[in-house]
């Protein structure tokens, strides 16, 4: 009985900090929220828990098509009384579409995953015709800044270098992007090209949240949990 209860209570939190997370970040969908770790009425009582997961899917960040975004915040103190939240570490991985980049990309152009790289689809005029064209690119991480840098380009079947090839071939210039700032305390650390879309891991220690919109007349989205 105790345990059921203990569940219960658990689900409750849960239920109410996803749907605090989604009211202060603006997302169209609550959000899953799972909080680790047994007994939930112990660590409620101290204010303070051992993890904090949070899954998000098909949200949108400064223009960004986010397919799926996801967190696990560890060592997380919730002080009594306190408008804040106290998160010892959080490892995070966002999921964008290729899409967020095609209108850095020639016009009509493709992008996709493979094998570890970017794969940019289009088209070039070689020897009086256009012929398609495909530009394997890499994806790199400069601070907040996200470059896709091509490495090879496969034309008629073929696939060499891209600095082997005389002509101008679209997308061989590469793109670049500036990624949404992040709050402070977590950076962006890794970029990878994966089949579902461009995987950005995120991350981040000592870091202290704002949960009571401040007094500056801020819509209020509750209570952390």
């Amino acid at each position: 009985m105790a345990v059921a209860v203990d569940q219960a209570a658990a689900g409750f939190a849960e239920d109410k900090l996803a749907s605090r997370l989604a009211c202060v970040a603006g997302l169209p969908q609550v959000p899953e929220v799972n909080i680790h770790g047994a007994p939930f009425f112990a660590q409620a009582m101290d204010g303070r828990y051992g993890a904090v997961s949070v899954l998000a899917r098909r949200i949108s960040l400064a223009k960004l098509t986010v397919r799926e975004a996801s967190a696990t915040a560890h060592d997380v103190s919730v002080p009594g009384g306190e408008g804040q939240v106290r998160i010892g570490r959080v490892e995070a991985s966002l999921v964008m579409d290729y899409s967020s980049l095609v209108t850095q990309a020639p016009a009509g152009a493709r992008l996709s995953g493979s094998d570890g790289l970017v794969a940019i689809e289009t088209t070039a005029e070689l020897l009086g015709r256009r012929v398609p064209v495909t530009v394997f690119a890499e994806a790199l991480l400069s601070g907040a800044t996200l470059r896709v840098v091509p490495l090879e380009v496969e034309v008629l079947g073929l696939r060499t270098s891209v600095d082997a090839l005389p002509a101008k071939i679209p997308g061989a210039s590469g793109i670049s992007r500036q990624l949404p700032p992040l709050p402070g305390g977590l950076s962006y650390r890794q970029v990878t090209a994966a089949d579902d879309g461009l995987r950005l891991s995120i991350g981040g220690e000592d870091l202290s949240l704002e949960t009571d919109g401040g007094n500056d007349g801020a819509k209020s989205c509750g209570s952390a949990a």
